[in-house]
């Protein structure tokens, strides 16, 4: 997968042709392999916004949608944004810029910009999972499920030899671009080798990785609580809710640029982390 600048560099020079490409057709581009159906009963997976026009010139990507973004898509002439995070989980009561919710929806509809999100669609498509793509990028072997359940979450992987965790660490480290990450583990000498991974956060699934006799659990957004209580053995890797989850916007282009090969798709620059680090 290329850097999103070389993306966007090698995009930018084509012939590119976009008149015939509705904004439909990218959808169910993404919808044949990111069903609606796939997302759990509590999101809001699916159009946020729109769809404003039929014709789309051109599809931003991001992870989390903010005024900047929808100006970034304005100035790329892009028509249509694609989003892992829906922008609206809850009814909104007022449509104005008191919230973000309310300021990015403004902001889209005045400039024509359809928004689509796909949220837990996407986590838990079988062979497109978020979970899956991480194991994929560190060159580990999915071997299974996390939960008992299908669709689900996570998946359980295994590194290609018994691993210390110091270099299992720095591999996140360097794939991912992570400034830290959290875990428990005493001795960083230890050796892993069946690793549980739930992007996002993944706290619910921390017995289910125990109970499938993982060495380590990666994972975001985990508690004080999550590591005082941990069952004995099993090392928990918070790697930060954003890190994890960055990677969706490489399995929205790959689908897209598959079936439309020429067609302009661009990784927002303005998609950061809200988290900063001192």
């Amino acid at each position: 997968m290329e850097q999103p600048d070389l993306v966007r560099s090698r995009l930018v020079g084509h012939d590119i042709i976009q008149t015939m490409i509705r904004i439909q057709d990218i959808i169910d581009c993404i919808e044949s392999q990111v069903p609606r159906h796939l997302q759990d009963s509590w999101d809001n997976s699916g159009w946020q916004i729109g769809p404003l026009s039929e014709t789309c010139s051109g599809v931003l990507l991001c992870l989390d949608l903010n005024p900047q973004v929808i100006g970034e898509a304005r100035q790329q002439g892009c028509n249509l944004i694609i989003a892992h995070h829906p922008l609206i989980f809850k009814g909104l009561k007022r449509i104005d810029d008191t919230s973000l919710a309310g300021e990015c929806a403004l902001r889209a509809i005045e400039a024509g910009i359809s928004v689509y999100a796909a949220h837990t669609s996407l986590d838990r498509a079988p062979l497109l999972g978020v979970s899956r793509r991480i194991a994929d990028k560190l060159h580990w072997q999915v071997s299974g499920p996390l939960e008992d359940s299908e669709p689900g979450y996570g998946v359980l992987a295994e590194t290609d030899r018994p691993t210390p965790l110091k270099e299992v660490l720095t591999h996140i480290k360097n794939v991912f671009g992570c400034q830290y990450i959290r875990h428990n583990a005493a001795d960083l000498d230890r050796q892993v080798q069946r690793i549980a991974i739930c992007s996002g956060s993944g706290a619910e699934f921390i017995a289910q990785a125990h109970a499938r006799h993982a060495d380590a659990y990666l994972t975001g957004d985990l508690k004080h609580h999550a590591f005082t209580e941990a069952p004995k053995g099993l090392i928990l890797l918070d790697m930060g809710h954003y890190e994890s989850e960055q990677c969706t916007k490489e399995i929205f282009f790959e689908l897209i640029s598959k079936k439309f090969p020429t067609f302009a798709v661009y990784f927002a620059k303005e998609d950061i982390n809200p988290i900063q680090y001192f």
